[in-house]
């Protein structure tokens, strides 16, 4: 077996400081991804498929990591392996932000619930939210009735699509000021 260069560093060590072996490759492997990862490998030997796997390792100098593991084997004329070509990629930082943005999108759910639940117990409010480029991500509110609106025609358009010249002039400002980091209150009143 042989390790590329990378491949040494990704693991933590100076090039040719170890045997590259597949046993030496297994104990950096996290303890429950390895079954996953040894049936990977037996498929990969045994019936051929192509391998294609994300996992955690240990590296010795960074610790936990994730890494996307590719291969597939050659076989000599005779039909016997003779060798397995892969590469190993670390994808720490690319897992980091799908967590982080999963708990992201998380958050966002249960505020939106939250604020939905408050919102359809007051009777002349209507709650807005936005991001940052002023698109409705949440319309909701017993006052949206009285102004004969449906929250769904807020969702997903941004207040530049919605409102008039004058409304973006007095908004646009404030909303944006929220985005700076200001505390801003106040009140809107909207006609039908």
């Amino acid at each position: 077996a042989t390790w590329s260069d990378e491949m040494y560093q990704l693991l933590g060590y100076e090039v040719g400081a170890v045997m590259p072996t597949y046993e030496q490759l297994l104990q950096h492997i996290e303890r429950e991804d390895r079954p996953r990862f040894e049936a990977a490998m037996a498929n990969l030997l045994l019936a051929g498929d192509a391998l294609d796997i994300e996992f955690c390792y240990q590296s010795r100098l960074q610790g936990r990591r994730h890494a996307h593991l590719r291969g597939h084997r050659k076989r000599s004329d005779e039909g016997s392996l003779t060798t397995i070509h892969g590469t190993f990629q670390d994808i720490t930082e690319r897992k980091l932000a799908e967590i982080a943005l999963s708990k992201n999108r998380s958050a966002l759910q249960e505020s939106q619930t939250l604020y939905r639940s408050l919102t359809d117990n007051l009777p002349d409010a209507v709650v807005l939210l936005f991001d940052a480029d002023l698109r409705y991500l949440l319309a909701t509110g017993k006052a949206l009735d009285h102004l004969q609106r449906d929250g769904m025609m807020f969702e997903g358009n941004t207040l530049y699509d919605l409102a008039t010249p004058d409304q973006l002039a007095d908004l646009v400002p404030r909303y944006l000021a929220v985005f700076e980091g200001q505390r801003l209150q106040f009140e809107y009143q909207a006609r039908g």
